[in-house]
């Protein structure tokens, strides 16, 4: 076992990086400047910010758990119930916010089946109702299927030992790369579907273990070295998506993880320059806010477009677009300060008790 730690703590700001750019993919098509060639990357792959996502919880899921996975009910009990509490309750609202609107402000009739959908979080295994309701909730459809396997993922590299561990998860991605390659052109449901997200995780959680078990290693390899490297990838990102070859139009189901791991890692084991400053409170909160933001952007979207229907304004335009950026960052902090840390801190209480 190793006596380093790794700190996962530098990652939380990027993760708000992202939440944003994704937010710019979805409402911002019509700013003034979207189409600049400085911007156009985040109309056309701000998406690619959830294949981070999914990469990056692999990742830290495993430096937090890896070492306490085993098999037994007291374990496994405390696991779903602390990562069903990060995200549903306050997805739970997100929709139910949803359905309010499209109920009393729109008048519009109700699916049952699609409301149950979502309620299950099963809606991303349905082709055509991936995006139903607050339809950045497909995502979460797929975080909860990565929940529900990834004690069993743990343990099975436990039994196979690292270095295999590394070699499966690869082939693994490889697998649903080519997968969805081959496939794409046939069903475009495969961008949401979850066994096709599935090799970004494991190969995200694979590195983690890697990260943690590696960590006196890395300890000894003086930390600019990583700073430099987090730098060469990010500009080796940046040059890929300015540069925008045709095969990046399939890279929405991870094709860049590679890439991104390099660039995780890198953070990770950056202790003094740039993983340090993404250490400060203020980054940290906005890593924080990250998942509030991601989950109320419609919400948040529909609301501030209701006020402009009321008072006659003129619907997103530049201005309104970042009043509803503003009203959005100021839902997901309220979001987090009053709903999201109270409930992880009851469960942990209940975890305790119990």
């Amino acid at each position: 076992m190793s006596s380093a730690h790794i700190q996962s703590q530098q990652i939380t700001f990027t993760r708000f990086i992202a939440a944003i750019t994704i937010v710019f993919f979805h409402f911002g098509g019509d700013l003034e400047y979207i189409n600049d060639p400085l911007f156009l990357p985040v109309k056309r792959y701000g998406n690619l910010g959830v294949s981070y996502f999914f990469l990056i919880s692999g990742v830290i899921m495993s430096l937090v758990y890896s070492s306490k996975v085993k098999l037994s009910k007291a374990f496994f009990r405390d696991f779903y119930i602390i990562r069903l509490s990060r995200v549903y309750p306050i997805y739970l609202f997100s929709l139910f916010v949803i359905i309010f609107f499209t109920k009393y402000f729109w008048r519009n009739q109700l699916d049952l089946s699609e409301i149950l959908l979502s309620v299950l979080l099963i809606q991303s295994w349905v082709p055509g109702k991936e995006l139903i309701l607050n339809f950045p909730g497909w995502s979460l459809s797929v975080e909860i299927f990565f929940y529900l396997f990834f004690p069993f993922l743990i343990l099975f590299f436990q039994k196979i030992g690292n270095h295999k561990a590394y070699i499966v998860a690869f082939v693994i991605w490889i697998m649903t790369q080519s997968m969805f390659v081959y496939y794409f052109k046939e069903d475009s449901h495969l961008l949401y579907n979850p066994i096709m997200h599935s090799g970004t995780f494991i190969i995200g959680a694979a590195f983690g273990v890697f990260l943690k078990s590696n960590a006196d290693r890395f300890a000894s390899i003086p930390t600019n070295i990583w700073a430099v490297l987090l730098i060469l990838s990010t500009l080796s990102f940046l040059a890929v998506i300015y540069k925008a070859p045709a095969w990046l139009a399939l890279s929405h189901n991870g094709l860049l993880s590679p890439l991104f791991l390099i660039m995780t890692i890198s953070l990770c084991l950056d202790r003094k320059t740039i993983g340090r400053a993404f250490k400060m409170p203020f980054f940290i909160f906005l890593g924080n806010i990250s998942y509030g933001i991601y989950i109320f952007q419609y919400p948040a979207k529909i609301f501030t477009s209701y006020i402009n229907d009321k008072f006659g304004l003129r619907n997103w335009s530049t201005y309104h677009f970042y009043y509803f950026l503003v009203i959005l960052l100021i839902i997901a902090s309220l979001s987090f300060i009053v709903l999201e840390n109270p409930i992880r801190d009851r469960v942990k209480k209940l975890i305790n008790y119990i």
